[in-house]
């Protein structure tokens, strides 16, 4: 489990990265965060400034970071579900719940949910639920 001594503000700053698309490191020791683009999200990053720096680091000091990884675009889809399901305005709700059962689910509840008065309200829920994620993913693998 990660040390009680992880704040508020590093979960922030990892959530904030993988919201970006990011794959995301944690220092054992000192709670510094390494990340560099998920390829699967970015596609070929190999080129980008300090891509290679950070992966060096990391295999260089393996045993000294945790892997949070990346958001899994199933973890992302439920975020949005949740949301959706959570909200009273059932004409929003529906309007929510059918874009994700569209072909372009992302953009479409991105789109839809952008447009509505509960767009802040969607950024302060999907935050939580990234921290909670990053949260539980460090507590299965900081020993």
């Amino acid at each position: 489990m990660p040390p009680k001594r992880m704040n508020d503000a590093l979960l922030e700053e990892i959530a904030d990265l993988l919201d970006e698309g990011f794959v995301v490191f944690v220092h054992r020791r000192t709670f510094e965060s390494l990340s560099y683009p998920d390829a699967a999200r970015w596609g070929e990053m190999k080129s980008l400034d300090g891509y290679e720096t950070v992966r060096g680091r990391l295999e260089s000091e393996a045993d000294a970071f945790v892997e949070v990884g990346s958001l899994p675009s199933k973890v992302s889809f439920d975020i949005m579900e949740d949301f959706a399901l959570q909200l009273e305005d059932a004409r929003l709700r529906e309007r929510l719940l059918s874009a994700l059962h569209s072909r372009k689910p992302f953009r479409y509840f991105r789109q839809a949910v952008e447009e509505s008065p509960e767009a802040d309200a969607w950024l302060d829920f999907k935050r939580e639920r990234i921290k909670a994620y990053a949260l539980e993913v460090l507590a299965d693998k900081w020993d």
